[in-house]
């Protein structure tokens, strides 16, 4: 796996678990364990920031919103 499949899967990987679609085990056993975070500390809203940011340049606006909404709910307007 080249540099770019690698920050393609570790993106996916983040976007799965916050999302909750894949628990932490699940995508560890299927064994590409990459994420674009931390997955045991919390996360900053601003790194999910960056994740959304990568998904509206690959065009998956899907993601997007569903890690906009995330947002929504997890953190506050401050």
């Amino acid at each position: 796996m080249n540099r770019d499949q690698a920050v393609h899967v570790g993106m996916l990987n983040s976007y799965n678990l916050l999302t909750g679609k894949a628990k932490f085990e699940e995508i560890v056993d299927a064994g590409i364990g990459v994420f674009a975070h931390i997955p045991d500390e919390d996360i900053e809203a601003r790194n999910i920031e960056f994740i959304i940011f990568y998904f509206q340049q690959h065009e998956m606006f899907e993601h997007c919103a569903e890690l906009k909404e995330y947002l929504e709910k997890n953190y506050n307007a401050d």
